[in-house]
């Protein structure tokens, strides 16, 4: 054998190892001859390897009558014009499988032509693409079943494809385009809300992704409330799904003020007790007051009647006498003394009626819906005084309030409600510690802050947290305490009002036997998200 017989055998041989060994059908046909061969992977990609169509092994028509036919006059013309006219031959049909109906099956062919630009020879490669055909059509009925609407935006801020779901009447999403970019389709308020998860600086899980809350307001005044939840679908692409929750988050606002209402009904009864105190001594002091001041009068009309009888002669030691003794009776030494006293107390008693008036009403107030600058010092404070009957018979309060803490930007009402919560929860912790003893732990209430976040710590002596029960912490409905006493809903509104709603983070520290610290941590900056996710963290107790 010659060496170029030799080179051509060794091509034949690798040719004939490709072709078996190729995950893909390949068609290797002769159009001169008018004979094909088919390699054994396209036998088996339809499930004919049990040699059924080995009579027909060379037919080039062979695959022609496995297309659907509904797809097959398609095919066909494509083919022709590939044959014809050197166009590309590349489409995506339904070919018979043996024991399965109907497969998805790309067809990709070239052939080989001679000088007169005649097709000659022609080679069709077979992949099977149905897992990918159909996961693409379950995704699409999956995608289109949502009620929501989904869009892809570039890096660039070009909007790349948009699925449009039930969207009410003036959301700023209804009228969203493809090929049409996010500053033209948006205000700047929702392009402030939405700029920061999509350059993912504002990630708040591993994979990425970040959820906004987006509120906007409609030409007739009225608030719908979005959540965009933006996941990185790529290095230059983000899918941004859009959900409407105005209904859920007007239901949360009812349910929060339902609970704050019903807070204030329980602590009611404390409050009145709180007010009671002061004015039982309010009205002790006014009826020494009036008595003492009706004697002094008494003593001032004997005064008066001397000094007038006496108008054209001197006092004589009789009528001096008779003053002594009007003094004596009327204790005009005590009175002079204690009568100052007893007005001051008076007025002290009616400032702290005053400051429970106001803590209380700042409480029930229902405030706004938006973050808004505020006190943290005055809103603890405020808070801590309303609470007053629940933590004064079981705890000591220790209120660390750094002065220099800038406003925070918060809903005051919703904050409040956290507070008395955690307030709440450590008195009935150290209840639980000292019972009927008569000793008392201690509560105590920090705030501070870093660079970014303003920290609330509420620490209690309590009896801390069984380990069984941490990851159940911020769960609704879940509770530990007896029937009546608790709802479960304390802690979970919490984690949602300070994670959802004000983007911060809401963790704790716990040690059996020691007691429990709840952190609230919340941006100084609108807009900034808290770096850690909002997780119990089982650390040891703070010295």
């Amino acid at each position: 054998m010659t060496i170029q017989g030799t080179e051509l055998a060794a091509k034949a041989e690798l040719l004939e190892l490709l072709l078996s060994a190729t995950q893909d059908g390949i068609l290797d046909w002769n159009l001169i001859s008018g004979k094909a061969r088919y390699n054994p992977r396209w036998q088996l990609l339809l499930g004919f390897d049990n040699g059924e169509l080995q009579g027909r092994a060379e037919s080039p028509e062979l695959w022609q009558e496995l297309v659907h036919p509904d797809d097959r006059p398609a095919v066909l013309r494509l083919l022709g014009d590939h044959l014809d006219q050197g166009w590309p031959f590349s489409t995506a049909v339904r070919m018979r499988h043996r024991s399965v109906g109907y497969r998805h099956i790309l067809c990709r062919g070239t052939s080989h032509r001679d000088e007169r630009d005649r097709a000659v020879r022609m080679v069709i490669i077979f992949s099977d693409i149905d897992e990918r055909i159909r996961g693409e059509g379950r995704q699409r009925a999956l995608v289109s079943a949502l009620p929501d609407t989904l869009f892809r935006v570039r890096a660039n801020g070009t909007i790349s494809g948009v699925k449009h779901g039930r969207e009410r009447a003036g959301s700023p999403f209804a009228a969203l385009r493809e090929g049409v970019t996010l500053a033209s389709s948006f205000s700047e308020g929702v392009l402030k809300r939405l700029r920061p998860a999509l350059s993912r600086n504002d990630a708040t899980d591993p994979n990425g992704a970040a959820t906004v809350q987006v509120a906007s307001v409609t030409a007739d005044g009225a608030t719908i409330h979005h959540e965009v939840r933006v996941v990185p679908s790529g290095e230059d692409e983000c899918v941004c799904i859009v959900r409407d929750v105005t209904e859920q988050r007007e239901l949360e606002e009812r349910l929060l003020e339902n609970q704050k209402l019903g807070a204030i009904g329980q602590l009611a009864a404390g409050v009145a007790h709180e007010i009671n105190t002061p004015m039982q001594f309010i009205g002790d002091n006014l009826h020494f007051a009036t008595a003492a001041i009706g004697d002094l009068m008494r003593l001032l009309d004997q005064y008066k009647q001397v000094v007038q009888s006496h108008a054209n002669s001197p006092i004589g030691a009789p009528a001096l006498e008779a003053l002594t003794n009007a003094e004596a009776e009327a204790d005009f030494e005590y009175s002079r003394e204690a009568l100052p006293q007893a007005l001051t107390r008076s007025l002290e008693g009616v400032e702290r009626v005053s400051a429970i008036v106001r803590a209380m009403k700042a409480f029930a107030h229902p405030g706004g819906a938006e973050l808004a600058p505020t006190d943290l010092k005055g809103l603890v404070e405020s808070t801590v005084m309303v609470a007053t009957n629940e933590w004064k018979y079981v705890a000591e309060m220790v209120l660390e309030l750094d002065p220099t803490l800038p406003l925070v930007p918060c809903i005051a009402g919703e904050l409040n409600q956290v507070v008395l919560n955690l307030i709440v929860n450590a008195s009935h912790a150290i209840t639980d510690t000292v019972g009927a003893t008569g000793r008392k732990g201690r509560i105590t209430v920090r705030t501070s802050s870093d660079d970014t976040h303003a920290e609330i710590r509420v620490t209690d002596t309590g009896t801390g947290i069984p380990e069984h029960v941490r990851p159940k912490v911020f769960e609704p409905f879940f509770t530990t305490k007896e029937v009546g006493k608790g709802t479960g809903q304390g802690l979970a509104m919490a984690y949602n009002c300070i994670v959802k709603r004000h983007r911060g983070s809401i963790t704790f520290e716990t040690e059996l036997g020691a007691g429990t610290t709840f952190i609230v941590r919340l941006p100084l900056v609108r807009g900034a998200t808290e770096d850690r996710r909002s997780e119990h963290t089982l650390t040891g107790f703070p010295n």
